[in-house]
């Protein structure tokens, strides 16, 4: 199970729907970093951040099977790909 202190906290009183969960509060995001103290792509261990698999722009909360956690770099990397950016 993913982020098991992450769910355990939104177990109280706090469902996918709920708007307070549009932003990512501070004791969620810390909760996450707990579980998970890398990026699941690189295994960096520096300036993680973390990233909505779907976009708050869709829908997307910060729930635990919508995060994951990310370098800085990986995140940047993701957005750049979504927004169908190219080098020129």
């Amino acid at each position: 199970m993913r982020f098991p202190i992450a769910r355990h906290l939104l177990i109280g009183g706090y469902t996918d729907d709920d708007p307070r969960l549009k932003r990512l509060p501070s004791w969620l995001k810390e909760a996450y970093l707990k579980d998970i103290d890398h990026c699941e792509e690189t295994g960096s261990k520096e300036d993680l951040e973390i990233h909505r698999i779907k976009r708050g722009n869709r829908g997307g909360l910060y729930t635990p099977d919508n995060i994951k956690v990310l370098c800085k770099k990986r995140h940047k990397m993701h957005h750049y790909k979504e927004e169908g950016c190219r080098k020129r």
